[in-house]
């Protein structure tokens, strides 16, 4: 099932904003894990949320491809595609690295105390940090290339019929 259109406008613009918003706070809320207040309240909707930005990227992913077809194929929006389909790995590991941390921390409180030098939670809350960084920097990077590719032709467009970047103009 191809998504083409959400209220009139190309699916793809609309679709990317949602992990756009819930990847950097899946980050926010799994850097937070290590504190036992926070871990308590947010631990588990820090998973579900980075659940959605999860669906919600493969849906980006997949009106992205709808929406490529319509457009002319440059090296910004190969880059853009390429770096997009790239992402999808590092947040399924960012998922399950953040899902570890707290199913071995619950584990842990079962049997007693918790205490965060445990090698082993120690190892799952790094992972799901550098997981996170890597998922927020290749979000960062999707962005950028897509806009260029929407934008820059657009500017350039424009900025010949004003007579601008020409050698006559200079």
């Amino acid at each position: 099932m191809d998504i083409k259109t959400l209220f009139g406008l190309p699916a793809h613009a609309l679709l990317v904003h949602v992990p756009i918003v819930l990847i950097p706070l899946a980050a926010i809320g799994a850097a937070g894990v290590w504190w036992e207040p926070w871990r308590k309240r947010f631990g588990w909707a820090t998973a579900a949320i980075l659940l959605v930005a999860g669906i919600f990227t493969q849906l980006a992913i997949t009106s992205g491809k709808t929406l490529k077809h319509q457009l002319e194929s440059t090296a910004l929006l190969r880059a853009h595609t390429r770096i997009a389909e790239d992402l999808r790995p590092f947040l399924l590991l960012f998922f399950i690295a953040l899902v570890a941390f707290l199913l071995l921390e619950r584990r842990q409180r079962a049997t007693g105390t918790v205490t965060m030098r445990n090698p082993m939670l120690i190892g799952t809350f790094v992972a799901t940090l550098l997981l996170a960084g890597v998922s927020n920097y290749r979000v960062a990077r999707i962005g950028h290339t897509g806009a260029k590719a929407v934008w820059q032709p657009k500017i350039t467009r424009e900025a010949r019929k004003n007579g601008q970047g020409t050698q006559e103009s200079r």
